[in-house]
């Protein structure tokens, strides 16, 4: 069974929250439900918040799931992440149709991981990485 777990990017502060690495998530389990808790702290005052803000207007965070997939250094790779795949392209993971895979930049298809039998490295994000996708 693929682990679950998230990591989110902070659009307020424009960073990966903390700092230059990331706040992953702990999963707590109930008999109810799973749920995931971030190691930082926020105001959760949440009336009279505008939708996608906070109750001060801060956008929420933007959370991205693991994939399952580490890369060929054994970095794990999440949603948003942009890969370079068999030393020949470089692309973006995206979750689509229930799999995660690349968004083909080149004929605006997707390849699902399930299809995907490459090497594929993290190079960036498209957060704090746009560059490398030109």
């Amino acid at each position: 069974m693929r682990e679950i777990k998230f990591r989110e990017w902070d659009q307020e502060r424009e960073d990966m929250i903390p700092g230059h690495g990331m706040s992953y998530s702990e999963r707590e389990e109930f008999d109810d439900s799973v749920s995931f808790r971030f190691e930082h702290e926020e105001d959760l005052d949440y009336t009279g918040r505008q939708p996608g803000t906070d109750r001060h207007g801060t956008p929420y965070r933007i959370l991205e799931q693991y994939t399952g997939v580490d890369d060929v250094s054994g970095k794990p790779i999440y949603e948003g992440d942009i890969v370079q795949v068999y030393r020949d392209w470089i692309d973006v993971v995206e979750f689509r149709n229930g799999s995660f895979g690349l968004a083909v930049s080149i004929n605006h298809g997707f390849i699902s991981f399930n299809n995907l039998n490459g090497e594929m490295e993290v190079i960036g994000n498209i957060h704090e990485s746009q560059e490398l996708l030109n």
